[in-house]
């Protein structure tokens, strides 16, 4: 069976690595072909992968026609069997491909990112969701809460819906060798790991607030170490070294192996507004990292609350601050909340049983023969 991929970012982020766990998984039945920007990591990523066929660049978050006729030959010169797509962009092509070539689609949401539109804005997208999902088979949800916000806004019809949750390798961070990626490690220190694209859905300025709160209310030497890049990080950097605090910020940028960063740090924080099924913190979970969420969609179902971390509601820098200082001082509840999080991501939240459902559900609506193991 001929499946292909569709996402319109190559760049570090959600789809991208959702489909690159896809891959890991396919075998002799399933044979892969993508469409995604000429972009790093992940094109090259994905053109050395075994498990890919052939390839085709898309534009960067970009529609255009030319694009869509160029998917459209590669279809059909490639026998695709079924069609599916990561995110809004990629969803754009691939039901309009639907349509055209009257394959089957699927496709995956990876959050519903409504959080800063205004009524007119969520007006025409929910009339643009409704439309597509007449040009769509199956649409999945990476998160149980993902899908209630989907449904509440009226985006989606239930029927056509399935949630099959995000999932990650967990021994991936075992086979991590430990480097010295920081010049002066301290273990006194204590290590604080965020990741984010500095744009409004990860909040990044939160970030700068709780670490004001910790400077009045916490003993305790620490430090915040943010992996990623975007929009707001120059004026990030710019904030930090205007209030003379950049040396207790180390920022990295897009790393090739964050798992090597999360080893070196003792809590993992996450201030979004809204996510789907968030990678970082199963990334983190496998790091036997204890978890401080902001409780939105998709943090709430990765949070078993006070067993393998903290939920605050969002914005609130003060409920944040109470959900670090639990942890700050005792290492034996960081170490069990740690080892509760590991055992969670390896039961719930396996890269495993998300390949085995999604390529089930392939097989059922393509009506191939075979079935993957």
């Amino acid at each position: 069976m001929n499946i292909l991929q569709i996402s319109v970012r190559a760049d570090t982020g959600g789809g991208p690595q959702h489909i690159w766990s896809l891959l890991q998984g396919f075998s002799g039945d399933v044979k892969a072909f993508i469409a995604c920007p000429k972009e790093a990591p992940y094109w090259q990523r994905f053109k050395d992968s075994s498990s890919v066929e052939k390839m085709v660049s898309i534009p960067h978050r970009k529609f255009t026609f030319k694009d869509f006729f160029k998917l459209v030959k590669f279809v059909q010169q490639n026998n695709i069997d079924l069609i599916h797509s990561h995110g809004k962009g990629g969803g754009v092509y691939s039901r309009l491909l639907g349509l055209y070539t009257r394959l089957k689609v699927v496709h995956t949401f990876h959050g519903v990112h409504t959080g800063d539109y205004g009524f007119v804005k969520l007006f025409f997208y929910r009339f643009y969701e409704r439309f597509m999902s007449f040009c769509t088979d199956k649409i999945i949800f990476v998160s149980e809460s993902e899908k209630r916000q989907a449904l509440s806004q009226s985006l989606v019809p239930e029927k056509l819906t399935l949630v099959i949750c995000n999932g990650i390798d967990a021994s991936l961070a075992e086979q991590i060798i430990c480097k010295p990626l920081l010049n002066e490690p301290d273990e006194k220190i204590l290590t604080i790991v965020n990741v984010n694209r500095f744009n409004r859905q990860k909040n990044p300025w939160l970030l700068l607030s709780i670490y004001e709160e910790l400077i009045k209310r916490c003993e305790v030497p620490f430090r915040f170490i943010i992996l990623g890049d975007g929009g707001w990080k120059e004026q990030f950097i710019e904030k930090i070294n205007s209030m003379n605090i950049a040396s207790d910020f180390i920022l990295p940028g897009s790393v090739d192996e964050p798992l090597a960063w999360f080893q070196l740090a003792d809590i993992f924080l996450s201030t979004a507004l809204w996510e789907g099924l968030p990678l970082a913190p199963l990334e983190a979970m496998s790091c036997s990292l204890p978890l401080v969420l902001s409780n939105v969609t998709g943090n709430s179902e990765v949070i078993t609350e006070g067993e393998n971390g903290f939920l605050f509601e969002s914005e609130n820098v003060v409920e944040a601050t109470d959900c670090i200082l639990k942890l700050v001082n005792d290492l034996d509840k960081r170490v069990k909340m740690g080892q509760k999080g590991l055992s969670l991501v390896k039961t719930r939240f396996s890269s495993q049983h998300m390949i085995k459902e999604t390529v089930r559900l392939y097989f059922e609506l393509s009506g191939c023969m075979g079935q993957q193991e």
